[in-house]
């Protein structure tokens, strides 16, 4: 389970935050990639490429939450396409 942004654990673990109906919120593509178990390069594939929902702000860093991953997946799986990693 990722860190809640404001708990102090290990330095390692993630910074993350609950948005206001309860997703976690992955800030930055390591963090996202860690949670997809693939490359922060592939996550930036997915998002050019496929539409993942991974947003970069204007600074540069990244962020996505676990509803918009969940929505994502399952609508490629609608789609026929039944795992996000058969690109």
């Amino acid at each position: 389970m990722p860190r809640l942004k404001g708990q102090l654990k290990s330095p390692d673990a993630p910074l993350v935050s609950l948005n206001k109906v309860g997703h976690y919120v992955f800030y930055g593509l390591e963090e996202i990639a860690t949670h997809m178990r693939c490359s922060p390069a592939t996550v930036k594939r997915w998002a050019k490429e496929h539409g993942f929902p991974a947003m970069k702000a204007p600074n540069g860093s990244w962020s996505t939450t676990t509803g918009l991953i969940d929505s994502w997946v399952l609508a490629r799986y609608r789609l026929g396409l039944q795992n996000a990693r058969k690109l």
